[in-house]
Parts: structure tokens; C-alpha cells; sequence
């Protein structure tokens, strides 16, 4: 199990006169405190991402600051969202942010921060965004930490007015330190039957072939630029195989994210080299359907 964990903040909003950055420094200093923790605040004012046209796993030509983002994502071990309330929800611009990623959050821990300037400290918002959170995989943490009165709570520099908050602070993120450990162990545990998951994995891609041999993926550096592990992964059939993307006998390119349990293929036609098509697929389900517009 790794000694270290990497848990930024993300800072989920950019309107103008926002009072959101003291609770995100103020928990950004908490997770310092923490040796075996690193920590940024990732503030989508400063990305700046495009109202979004399609997913990054869909397309082939994404907002460089998209795939910035989503390396940070993919990187992480746990997050900590800081989200206002803003008319009874949470930001469009932390909506956005989200929907432009979807692997990167699968199985990982998410502590939900809300914030606003009444009594209720955004827990409308925090309703929303928990199940928002749990349709795209994360494990979004159950513990609440709402912000009231955000503006006489902390000052500019996230300094509490009341000692308190830090004593909920310490309890708050104890209890996601519990479950990144925890989710890390397993993942140490997933990990190490690699060969038998992607061999399960071939086996779902070509319902029509048989397996004859696989090779197993070679160590392979990270690219936080692309946000995806490169590595290439031949194999062979007797009989072409139907795929719901086209009848192809292919030698496979799998770009891998960090998440053990979803890889990309990139598939290629072995009389040009040239990419057919690409699919995501899971060693715990069958190849997603075709896309559908919308």
C-alpha cells in the first residue's frame, strides 16, 4: 500500500466575489498537517474548461486544460470538492468540470465541503452532488462538513474564527484518510491479478473468438500529460470476431488509466496500421453499447 496519498482540493467555483477559497484553504492547510499527504488546490476559475462538447474519452481532440485536469483527477487517491450552494444547487462550472472525466473517479473517495453565506451551509448542494457522485463510481465520503456563514466563519486566508471548526476539520478528514486507505489496500490487492483481468477483459471483446495467447502488458511510464498509461497488448484469433463496432483481426493497443479495472482500446487494422476504432470496456461488464447522440 503506497506510504503517501496525493488528495487535492478542487475549488468548484468562479463567480465573481466567491467566498468559497477560505474553506478551500482552510482544508488545504488541514491535509498539510498530514504527513503522508500532498495536496493542491485545483481551482476551476484558473482551468477555465469550455462548456463541454463531448467527453475526453470519446474524442481525440480535447481542451489541453481538460486533459490537465483529468491527469490531476486520474492521479489522485482521494479528492475533497469544495462546492457553494448556489439557488438550491451546486456551480454549473463544477458540473462541467465533472462531466468531462468519468473513469477518473471510479471507486474513488470523495469528501463533499459545502459552503454559503446563511445557516445551512449548502446542504442542498451537498445532496445533489453525493448522488451526482455516486452515478459516476465515486465513493463520496458519508460524512457532511458544511460551511455556514462562510465569510465570518473563515477570513481570506482560511483562518477559523472559532477553534472548533479545526476539531471537525480533524474528524472530517480522518474519516476520508480511513477510506483512501482502505480503498488503496484493495486496489494493492486488485492489482496483483492483472494477468487474469485482462485476459477476462480479451475474453469480453470477443464474444466470437477464441484466445489463444496473451502477452503480458509491460511496465509502462505515466503520462500526465494524456492522463492514460501506453502500452502495447498483442493477440490472435482463429476466427475473425464481431464486435458492436465492426468485424475487425486486429492487434490491440490498450491505453490503461489508472484505475485498474477499465482500459481503453485502441483498435488498429492490421493491413494499414491505421486506427479503426477505440472502446472502453471493464473486466466487470460486456463492451458499452454504440454512443448514441445527446
Amino acid at each position: 500500500m503506497p506510504t503517501r496519498f496525493y488528495i487535492p482540493v478542487i475549488l468548484g467555483s468562479s463567480r465573481r466575489g466567491r467566498q468559497s477559497p477560505r474553506a478551500a484553504r482552510f482544508i488545504e492547510t488541514h491535509l498539510r498537517r498530514l504527513p503522508q499527504i500532498d495536496t493542491e488546490i485545483i481551482d476551476l476559475a484558473e482551468y477555465d474548461l469550455p462548456m463541454l462538447e463531448e467527453r475526453i474519452r470519446v474524442r481525440d481532440d480535447a481542451p489541453p486544460r481538460a486533459l490537465e485536469f483529468a491527469a490531476r483527477l486520474s492521479r489522485a487517491d482521494a479528492l475533497v470538492v469544495i462546492s457553494p450552494e448556489y439557488n438550491g444547487g451546486y456551480p454549473a462550472v463544477l458540473k462541467n468540470a465533472l462531466d468531462y472525466v468519468l473513469p477518473e473517479l471510479r471507486r474513488k473517495p470523495v469528501a463533499i465541503v459545502t459552503v454559503s453565506g446563511g445557516n445551512f451551509g449548502g446542504i442542498e448542494a451537498l445532496q445533489q452532488l453525493r448522488l451526482v457522485l455516486l452515478k459516476m463510481g465515486a465513493l463520496p465520503l458519508p460524512a457532511s462538513f458544511p460551511v455556514t456563514r462562510v465569510q465570518e466563519s473563515m477570513d481570506e486566508e482560511g483562518r477559523p474564527a472559532d477553534p472548533a471548526w479545526d476539531k471537525r476539520a480533524t474528524a472530517f478528514l480522518g474519516e476520508l484518510l480511513w477510506l483512501t486507505e482502505a480503498i488503496a489496500a484493495q486496489r494493492e490487492k486488485t492489482e496483483a491479478q492483472a494477468p487474469a483481468v485482462l485476459r477476462a477483459i480479451v475474453r469480453a471483446v470477443e464474444p466470437r473468438g477464441e484466445v489463444e495467447e496473451v502477452l503480458e502488458v509491460p511496465p509502462v511510464t505515466f503520462d500526465p500529460a494524456a492522463g492514460f498509461e501506453t502500452a502495447v497488448f498483442p493477440f490472435t484469433t482463429d476466427v475473425p470476431f464481431l464486435t458492436p463496432w465492426g468485424r475487425t483481426l486486429l492487434i490491440g493497443q490498450i491505453l490503461r488509466s489508472s484505475n485498474p479495472h477499465i482500459l481503453k482500446f485502441c483498435l488498429t487494422s492490421p493491413a494499414s496500421g491505421a486506427p479503426a476504432r477505440s472502446c472502453w470496456c471493464s473486466d466487470r461488464s460486456s463492451p458499452p453499447p454504440a454512443r448514441r447522440p445527446g
